[in-house]
């Protein structure tokens, strides 16, 4: 799956739900809605400390403001890591093999699209 690149934003990806970061984790939804076609739409703002998590199919697609700290994807192959600072912006499509790496505190703006496939 392609990730898609914003307009002046680095390349690409969300929250990991009933995982073992989610204690470390706080979650603000501002908007959480099923759409007509069952997809399910959530938008908000989430930080979490420092972390990582391995390389797996991203579980939605996610647009990405970052607004405080950074974190980094981490791709399968070789293929080199992109990280992500204050002001960038991206997306990840849902099923984009990545992993997802924090160094310290990290807050983002985000919305997401899970759709049934």
């Amino acid at each position: 799956m392609p990730v898609i690149r914003l307009p002046g934003a680095r390349e690409v990806l969300g929250v990991v739900r009933n995982s073992e970061l989610e204690a470390a984790e706080q979650l603000t939804s501002a908007f959480d809605s099923t759409l007509t076609g069952g997809e399910e739409l959530d938008v908000g703002t989430w930080e979490a400390q420092a972390h990582e998590l391995p390389v797996a199919p991203y579980p939605s697609t996610e647009v990405i403001v970052v607004l405080s700290g950074s974190f980094e994807l981490t791709f399968p192959g070789g293929r080199p890591s992109q990280e992500f600072k204050v002001g960038d912006a991206c997306v990840i499509t849902q099923g984009t093999e990545c992993g997802w790496r924090q160094r310290g505190r990290c807050r983002k703006f985000y919305v997401e699209l899970v759709s049934k496939l």
